[in-house]
Order: C-alpha cells, then sequence, then structure tokens
C-alpha cells in the first residue's frame, strides 16, 4: 500500500490529518497505523486476558495498555489488591517461548506465577483505582451432571475442575445439594464433551455425563401489586417493614435484567434501607414459582412502606421484599423463557434436503441461505432444548462433511405444550425429595432419645411432650414426643419400645410397645387399645384387637353440651351470656373446631418426700385459644408426662375465656389491642397491660405474649413486677388481666346486650323430650 502525503505527515509528526478520508479502505489503515504509545513516563496498566496451565505452572497472558512492564516489575491486581512480582517475561511463538527483559504498550507477553483469573487489570501504580472492561461473557445456557467414574479419581477431578474454570470465563461449575451431584455448565454440549475428554487426556480421569439440562428462566407477563407488612415481636428489639409497589415485566430485550426502583416520596421508607429491600428482592428472585428457574425480566418498583423508629433493620425489610415476592409469586402470572441459539450449518449441496429437514423438526426458523460453489450454507435461529445431540445428525446425514457453530442469541417463550411437561417434572421432583425428607424425619424421630437418656431437651423443651424424642436411641428409657392435637387426642405415631423398649404414648397402640387409645379406648390389640407390637420388646405380633377402634363419638352429658350438640347454641357468647358453666371441653371443640390450637407452655419435675420413698410428678402449663378473641390457660400434674399434658389441655379448654378488645386513635377502627389498662396479679407477679398504637407488636416477654397472641391481640404494651422467673404464676396473671378486659364495656364501641331468657328456659321442651338418665346427669 503506497503511503500519501497525509501518511508522510503521520510518520514525522506522529498525528494523522484530515487528509484520511477515503484514503483508510474501510479503517484498515487507521487500525494498523494508531497504536498505543510505547512512552514509559506512564505507570503500567495491563489485562490478563487468558490463563494457559503449562509445565512450569499457571501461564497468564498480558495486553499491556499503557506503560512499560520489564521483569522484576511489582503489579497489582486491581480485584483483589495483591502486589506481585513479575519473575519472569516470555514472548509467545505458537508454544515456544521467547524470555525478554521488557515489553510495552501495544505488546502482547505472558508470565508465570500471578494468581488471577481471567480478565482481571493489574496495575503498577496502586493508588489508580481502576479496572478495564473486560471482554463480554454470556452467562451459562447448557448445564450436565458431572462425576468422575472411579471415587479414586475424585482428587484429580476437583483439580481439573478449578482449571478449567480459571482458564474459561464460560465455564462453571457448582454442587447440587439435594442431588448430591456436582453440574457443570457452558455455552454448549460440545464444550463440555470436550473437557470431558480433556480430563481424561490430561488427569487420566475419566468421568460420566448425565442429561444436558438448558438454563431456563421465569419472568412475568403483567403487572402485580403487592402490600407486605413484616411484623415480629420477641420482647426486646423486634422486625417492622412494610413495602407497597408493583412488579412489572420488562422489554424483551432486557428479559434477563432486574431492575429496581425506588419511587417512594416522603421518608416512610428511609433511604438507607432501599439496598436491603433490592437485595432481599433479588434474592427472592433467585428460585421461580412454576420450575424453580432464576426469575429475570422484571422491574421492582416500590411506591410507598412503612418504618419503626425502633424496630425496623435492613434484615426486616429485606424478609418484606421477599415475602412481598413471594405474594407476586402466588398472584402473578408467570411463563417460562428458554435460550434460542443462532445456529450456522455448512454441508454440500447433496445433502441440502436432508439437513433442511432435520433444523424443521427441530423448530428452527431459517434466516437466510447461501450456495458458495458446491457448499450449502444456513444460518438460522433454535431452541437450544431442541439441539442436544445434532452433531451426531449431522454427522450422520452428511456423512461426515458437514459441519456447524452455534451461539446464544437472545431468550424467548416456551411453547405452552413443553412448559406444562417441565412444570408437571418439576412438580414430580420437588415431591419425591419431600418425602425423601420426611421418611428421614420420621426415621429419626421415632427411634428415641439420644443414648438412652431423657432426650434432647428434657425438662426444658416447651413444645413436646417432655423431651424432643422417646425412647432409648440405643437401650434406655425415654418419653416419646407425643404431639398433642389441639383436640386433645395424641398423636398417630411414636409408640412406645422402638429399639430399647422405652414408652411411648400413641393413638391406640401403633405397631409395638405399650400404647393408650385417644380418648375412651381400651383393651388389649394392635390399633384398638394396648398392644404388644413386633418392634416393642420382641413380644410377638399386634395382638387380638379387642379394644374399641379409634375415640368414640361425643356423647353429651350435660343439659348444655346437648344443645350445643343440637345446634341451639350456636357460639360461645351466648354462654357466656348466660354465665353457663362448662363441664364437658368438647363443647369447645364443637364450637371453635379447628380454629383452636393449644402451645405447652411448660413442663416441670415435681418431686415429694414420701415413706414410700422419693416420689416425682410432672406438671404442665397448657395454654389455648383461637387467636380471635377466646383464650384458656391449664394447669395439670401426673405422674406421666402425656398424662399431664392431656389433663393441661382439657383444663384450658373449660377454662376458655371472652377477650375485649380495643383499637387506638379517635376513631372507631379495627379491635387490635386492649380496651384500656387492666391488671392481673397471681403471687407475688402483677402484670399490667397497655394499650398501644397500631403496628407496635405486642412488647413483652414470651410466655405473655404468647397468651395475648392466642387471644387475638395484635398491639399491647405489658409492665409485670414480682417474681417473675416462676413461669405459672407469670402465665396465671397474664390470664387474668386478659379476663378483667371483659369487665368493660363501653356503649359508644359496643351495644348492650339484651337479656334473654336462658337457654334452658327457652328449650325446655327439648330438654323435656331428650332426658338423660340420672347417673349421666351432671347439671
Amino acid at each position: 500500500m503506497a503511503v500519501t502525503p497525509g501518511m508522510e505527515n503521520f510518520a514525522i509528526t506522529g498525528s494523522v490529518t484530515t487528509s484520511l478520508h477515503s484514503t483508510s479502505r474501510l479503517g484498515h489503515v487507521v487500525q494498523e497505523l494508531l497504536d498505543p504509545s510505547r512512552t514509559d513516563q506512564k505507570s503500567f496498566v495491563g489485562l490478563a486476558f487468558k490463563l494457559e496451565a503449562g509445565k512450569f505452572g499457571q501461564l497468564t497472558y498480558f495486553r499491556i495498555y499503557q506503560g512499560r512492564l520489564g521483569r522484576g516489575s511489582t503489579i497489582v491486581n486491581s480485584r483483589t489488591w495483591k502486589r506481585t512480582r513479575v519473575q519472569r517475561l516470555v514472548r509467545m511463538h505458537a508454544n515456544r517461548m521467547e524470555d525478554i527483559e521488557e515489553a510495552y504498550a501495544g505488546d502482547i507477553c505472558a508470565t508465570f506465577g500471578l494468581e488471577c483469573a481471567s480478565g482481571d487489570t493489574f496495575l503498577s501504580d496502586a493508588s489508580r483505582k481502576l479496572a478495564l472492561e473486560n471482554i463480554y461473557v454470556p452467562k451459562p445456557v447448557v448445564s450436565m451432571a458431572m462425576k468422575p467414574k472411579s471415587k479414586k479419581d475424585a482428587d484429580n477431578f476437583l483439580k481439573a475442575l478449578n482449571r478449567f474454570c480459571k482458564e474459561d470465563p464460560t465455564f462453571h461449575r457448582e454442587y447440587n445439594v439435594e442431588a448430591k451431584e456436582v453440574i457443570v455448565s457452558g455455552m454448549g454440549e460440545l464444550q463440555l464433551e470436550v473437557y470431558a475428554q480433556r480430563m481424561k487426556a490430561e488427569y487420566n480421569c475419566e468421568v460420566e455425563l448425565g442429561k444436558p439440562k438448558v438454563a431456563f428462566r421465569e419472568t412475568l407477563t403483567e403487572k402485580c401489586a403487592f402490600d407486605y407488612w413484616h411484623r415480629k415481636q420477641t420482647g426486646g428489639h423486634g422486625q417492622y417493614g412494610r413495602v407497597i409497589g408493583v412488579c412489572e415485566p420488562l422489554p424483551a430485550n432486557q428479559n434477563l435484567d432486574l431492575v429496581f426502583v425506588d419511587e417512594c416520596i416522603g421518608t416512610n421508607v428511609p433511604k438507607q434501607f432501599m439496598p436491603a429491600i433490592d437485595k432481599g428482592f433479588r434474592e427472592a428472585c433467585q428460585k421461580g414459582p412454576l420450575i424453580g428457574a432464576p426469575v429475570t425480566g422484571i422491574r421492582f418498583r416500590l411506591k410507598d412502606g412503612a418504618h419503626h423508629i425502633v424496630d425496623s433493620s435492613e434484615i426486616a425489610f429485606i424478609l418484606a421484599a421477599k415475602f412481598a415476592m413471594n405474594d407476586v409469586f402466588s398472584d402473578g402470572r408467570w411463563h417460562i423463557l428458554e435460550p434460542v441459539m443462532k445456529i450456522e450449518a455448512t454441508c454440500p449441496t447433496e445433502f441440502q434436503g436432508s439437513v433442511m429437514a432435520a433444523l424443521n423438526k427441530r423448530q428452527a426458523v431459517i434466516i437466510s441461505t447461501d450456495l458458495i460453489e458446491n457448499f450449502f450454507s444456513v444460518i438460522c435461529e433454535a431452541p437450544l432444548n431442541c439441539m442436544f445431540g445434532f452433531i451426531t445428525e449431522l454427522r450422520s446425514l452428511t456423512e461426515g462433511k458437514g459441519e456447524y457453530s452455534m451461539e446464544y442469541s437472545r431468550y424467548a417463550p416456551l411453547r405452552p405444550e413443553i412448559a406444562e411437561q417441565l412444570i408437571n417434572e418439576s412438580s414430580r421432583a420437588q415431591s419425591e425429595v419431600s418425602n425423601r425428607t420426611s421418611k428421614l424425619h420420621i426415621h429419626m424421630t421415632d427411634r428415641g432419645g439420644f443414648h438412652g437418656g431423657f432426650g434432647s431437651n428434657a425438662f426444658a423443651d416447651a413444645t413436646a411432650a417432655f423431651a424432643e424424642t422417646g425412647g432409648g436411641f440405643d437401650p434406655g428409657v425415654g418419653f416419646a414426643e407425643a404431639g398433642f392435637a389441639s383436640s386433645g387426642g395424641f398423636a398417630d405415631s411414636s409408640g412406645g419400645g422402638f429399639r430399647g423398649g422405652g414408652f411411648g404414648f400413641s393413638r391406640g397402640g401403633g405397631s409395638g410397645g405399650f400404647g393408650r387409645s385417644a380418648f375412651y379406648g381400651s383393651g388389649r390389640g394392635g390399633r384398638g387399645g394396648r398392644g404388644r407390637g413386633s418392634r416393642g420388646r420382641g413380644r410377638g405380633g399386634r395382638g387380638g384387637a379387642r379394644g374399641k377402634e379409634g375415640a368414640k363419638e361425643w356423647v353429651p352429658v350435660t343439659k348444655l353440651g346437648r344443645l350445643v350438640k343440637d345446634g341451639k347454641i350456636k357460639t360461645l357468647e351466648e354462654i357466656y351470656l348466660h354465665s353457663l358453666p362448662i363441664k364437658e371441653f368438647e363443647i369447645i371443640d364443637f364450637l371453635l373446631g379447628e380454629q383452636l390450637k393449644d402451645d405447652v407452655l411448660k413442663i416441670m419435675p415435681v418431686q415429694k418426700q414420701t415413706r414410700a420413698g422419693q416420689r416425682t410428678r410432672f406438671k404442665a402449663f397448657v395454654a389455648i385459644g383461637d387467636y380471635n378473641g377466646h383464650v384458656g390457660l391449664g394447669v395439670k400434674c401426673s405422674k406421666e408426662v402425656a398424662t399431664a399434658i392431656r389433663g393441661a389441655i382439657i383444663a384450658a379448654k373449660l377454662s376458655v375465656i371472652p377477650v375485649r378488645r380495643g383499637y387506638w386513635g379517635n376513631k372507631i377502627g379495627k379491635p387490635h389491642t386492649v380496651p384500656c389498662k387492666v391488671t392481673g396479679k397471681c403471687g407475688s407477679v402483677l402484670v399490667r397491660l397497655i394499650p398501644a398504637p397500631k403496628g407496635t407488636g405486642i412488647v413483652s416477654a414470651p410466655v405473655p405474649k404468647k397468651l395475648l397472641q392466642m387471644a387475638g391481640i395484635d398491639d399491647c404494651y405489658t409492665c409485670a413486677k414480682g417474681s417473675t422467673g416462676t413461669l405459672g404464676n407469670f402465665a396465671k396473671a397474664t390470664y387474668a388481666a386478659i379476663a378483667a378486659t371483659y369487665s368493660y364495656l363501653t356503649p359508644d364501641l359496643w351495644k348492650g346486650a339484651a337479656l334473654t331468657r336462658s337457654p334452658y328456659q327457652a328449650f325446655a321442651e327439648f330438654l323435656k323430650s331428650n332426658p338423660l338418665s340420672v347417673a349421666q346427669e351432671k347439671d
């Protein structure tokens, strides 16, 4: 190429004038002449663009963009800020190395001994905090399970994975905890197969590749609003955060992005909590609602919210954003995205029809075709999920003369029939995992206490019957969990005598040990009453089953019970209005049903010295309530933990009281707190309940908090005096304070109840027509 007068000017002065105009010929001359300046007056800046494992260790390739790099120079990695001394500098000629003393801007060189990753920037001046733009590396689109064929090759397998991940930024690996396997990801099936072959050739490690998995994504199809209020109060510094906004889909060209937008006006949500909300939003998007794939292509617009001056924190707003996204997952309309690849295939013209048919079968969309001499070339787009195994088919169709290349193009919506198939497969996989987990849990919990003791938290666990598990992990005696239901019956499992002769209580004997039926079951047998099972102490089978089958149907024995069961009395308030005594706990079960929940507050051993020796009893405190204006407290002492808890539950049901609730403010609102200041006392403990504004939560110790929650009170301040360490008196004092709320009647909030005839008078004819025997009558 001849040099024009403009080029002569550049050679002399080092600048290119406008005389280049059209002589640059599509930019070729400009690209060749405008090299970086080779001055050493500026500090060194270089990019590590390639890593290679050689016989002398890791070889790092540099492209120097500014300054000079000499042997013995000290350079800094701008990502890790770790200093490294360049011991050896080489220029590469294919696989041959040439040692050099220095290199300048524009040179490509290599060195050994650098700990870095591909794309790291190196500097000689650490005060310059800069990083060069790296090459764009798309996210992996294909995943496979990979494992060594022999366990002895595990070390070489890990070494190879670490090396390949360093050298190739498109190659990723992760460990799937549920499947317990290594998942490798890359840009195509062929890439992963090449790495599998390299492991065998370079590390003598043969590996097995599983079925390829496509990196699907999930996205929203239309706007979905959210309003989540996160409140949690534990007695001290609690959690409070509210987020209000809308999630909406992004345009198709941004369907891999996640965008958070703060549109709040004012200080309802302080700005320091915005990063926490963004973090919670992105963490929630790691697993979508349809198949568990990452969620992309949505914009999270925060429009309003609320905070508390004391209880609001970053973790509170992270959780609020997460739970808000869970609401969007359940309320929004979602679909699945799949990667679409751009494919260029070439083959002799005689195979053109076969190749086109194979591409059409794989849902390919033809973009262009071309004929060059005797070869046919086609460019198309096809879903990656349909392209697995295409290279084998192409070689078979073209007698080994065809070839193709594939690169990532974009993400597009998945076809409905394929999406439905993926959702069904994901549901089946999750159910299998949950089944395995539940079986493991049953296996661990049914074996009993740890090494023959009383369980992991004997005398301390307030949520189990006596200990977390029961009956001797190996030989020993413990107590079964017995997990009491709200109706007062015993749990179906945890039969006694499993592997060591422990005693458990089950719903009628289960498959072994000595069991007791839930209510009135008795006798000797398998599923009825007592039974000696095959897994108890090795005493034969399940027995003759002479006991009664399960729990009896409730047969009322009081006038009130008859009226309740026959539907004459439909609410507890009718009973409270006339102060009718409740002598059957089944009345509470019948009227409140599944709404009723119970919780064991404490189980404590009580010892007494008698002439027969030291006697041990167990005292149980149980709270019960429906979280909507009814609460009860029961105490029972018995020789057995299970009997004590069952008796405490029955006592709590018989002591259920109504709760009067109020509101905070000068306008009538939804009741959420106590109506006024009330006080309860038991022993030395005095508890005072104080109304609180909405959103405050329950500010109290754990025991009063549990009772207040079961009573349906959301916000309340408390003040306690005395020996609050005595849990029984603490709970009784709180219960007394709650009961005091019903002593107040405010005409402007609650209408006075008109006095009517007692139910015994109103339904006297019904009671006469269905008389009770003298033995049954309790009233």
